[in-house]
């Protein structure tokens, strides 16, 4: 006869009560002698078999029972998942257990959470919560540091203890915040002010303008701004000059218009924004300078002499030059001109172009490069030392250098000017009544000057006498008797002329040719 599965149910039901777990087995093995049915839960079970002594299902995290249908101590919601960890706050929470429902924590005062782990709203500090220090302006602050949020009433602070930016007034006293007028609220689009704050003696309030306003209320421009903020719609605006005034002067600029009436570091221009006539650079980066120009070389029309103003290009200093006048601030000569000179500009080195070397001339003489032989500032002369005619060509007198003196021979002839006691042709030797010692050829003693004028007489002599007998000689035919006697004196007079053609004759040579002479006489 089988058993009432309802029975069988009570009756294990029953024995778990009476018997103590380690005695059912036992008491199975006695009360039963067939199978039982598992029936782990499906959601709090890892499969549908259990163990074959005492029946226990395996169960999911945090699951418990033999059939693992329910959650363990200090767990919640029961489901396919298993049990979560109940996690409750150990300093927030009175206890580990939690609703296995809602898994909500049992929570100490003034805190909150699930699991008990931060502060109520208007509480801040976990776990020593205590109420936000918002003086009454706010509910909310932050959980952490307790800076309270979303202060009322125009305050402001972490402590909600002062009055917002655009407002004036003591949070602290329950005085109320009020708008500051500078010079309308803060609401308004004509509010030119940080701040404000109020004078405890005069109780006149003050504004803390913002930057391009001035006045008590900000209803001013100050220097280097313009405009009429005390008008509706109208600001102060920045003077546009380029920051070539100075802010703190008044009068820099105009206070209606923003026109720039001061510029400083050498700029002008409404907007202070060129080099002022006189000066070049750039003025946006305040590098104005003086203009640099030669005034000889420049256009006086345009730089006039003394302290005058010399209009340079504005942007690169360059002057204006006269014609044939070259340099940034022309102080040379273009090539092949010279002599600049003031107003008129520079002269043509005009440099003969068959004996020059170029057209490029000494900017300070004019002299050109002359070819070799060729001289003068044109190189339209003969050199020193050369002859000739310069248009045709010019021929070297290689005259002796130290034997000549300037100028060295004559451009026409060619012949060379020597120094005193130097002869020959190009002034190479000493001259007669010099010792030969070239070039110094210091002059001979006193005495032969003596000697030298009874040489010439006897020169002349024997001139006369070759005359003479060039004569007889064509009356030989007529005198056979004579031919012996005119012999001899040919002779003699042959001597004499090669003796008289040394310039310097010792004693016995002189004697010699007395000695001739007197034959012959």
């Amino acid at each position: 006869m089988g058993i009432n599965p309802a029975e069988e149910a009570e009756t294990v039901k029953t024995v778990n009560f009476i018997f103590p777990d380690f005695f059912l087995y036992n008491l199975c093995l006695i009360s039963f002698s067939f199978p039982i049915a598992c029936k782990c839960h499906p959601q709090g079970s890892l499969s549908s078999s259990c163990s074959q002594v005492g029946g226990q299902c395996q169960c999911k995290p945090n699951v418990a029972g033999r059939c693992c249908d329910r959650c363990s101590a200090g767990s919640f919601g029961f489901g396919f998942h298993g049990c979560y960890s109940c996690e409750c706050h150990p300093q927030g929470s009175v206890s580990t257990l939690c609703d296995q429902l809602t898994g909500q924590c049992s929570c100490r005062r003034d805190v909150d959470g699930r699991c008990c782990s931060r502060c109520l709203a208007g509480y801040f500090g976990f776990p020593y919560c205590r109420p936000c220090p918002c003086n009454g302006y706010a509910e909310l602050c932050d959980p952490v540091t307790g800076a309270c949020l979303s202060c009322r009433g125009f305050t402001a602070g972490s402590r909600c203890e002062r009055c917002a930016d655009g407002y004036y007034g003591n949070p602290l006293t329950r005085e109320t915040c009020r708008p500051c007028m500078c010079p309308d609220s803060p609401t308004s689009n004509r509010y030119f002010a940080h701040s404000c704050y109020q004078d405890p003696h005069t109780l006149q309030l003050v504004c803390n303008c913002l930057e391009g306003y001035s006045g008590n209320q900000c209803d001013e421009c100050p220097s280097a701004f313009y405009g009429n903020p005390g008008r509706p719609g109208s600001h102060c605006l920045p003077c546009s000059c380029n920051d070539n005034i100075d802010a703190t002067d008044p009068e820099s600029c105009n206070k209606v218009t923003g026109e720039c009436l001061k510029c400083l570091y050498n700029t002008h221009g409404p907007n202070c924004q060129f080099c002022k006539p006189g000066y070049f650079g750039s003025a946006l980066l305040q590098n104005c300078r003086r203009c640099s120009c030669n005034f000889p070389g420049v256009n006086l029309a345009v730089c006039p002499p003394g302290n005058g103003v010399c209009l340079c290009n504005q942007m690169t200093g360059v002057c204006p030059c006269l014609p044939n006048v070259i340099g940034s601030t022309c102080d040379q000569c273009a090539s092949g001109y010279w002599n600049m000179s003031n107003g008129i500009g520079c002269q043509l080195c005009d440099c003969n172009p068959r004996n020059s070397q170029s057209n490029q001339c000494n900017q300070s003489t004019g002299q050109c490069p002359c070819k070799l032989g060729y001289g003068g500032r044109r190189c339209d002369e003969c050199e020193e030392n050369y002859f000739g005619n310069p248009r045709i060509h010019c021929i070297s007198c290689k005259c002796n250098e130290e034997g000549t003196r300037k100028p060295k021979c004559d451009k026409d002839t060619g012949a060379c000017n020597c120094h005193s006691g130097v002869a020959g042709r190009l002034c190479d030797q000493c001259g007669r009544g010099f010792k030969q010692e070239f070039p110094t050829c210091s002059r001979c003693h006193l005495c032969f000057t003596q000697w030298d004028n009874e040489i010439t007489s006897l020169s002349q002599t024997v001139k006369g006498l070759m005359r003479f007998a060039a004569n007889l000689e064509d009356k030989r035919d007529t005198m056979p008797s004579c031919d012996m006697h005119f012999k001899g004196l040919e002779d003699k007079i042959s001597q004499i002329e090669r003796i008289l053609k040394t310039p310097v004759l010792s004693l016995k040579t002189f004697l010699n040719i007395k000695e001739f002479h007197d034959y012959i006489r």
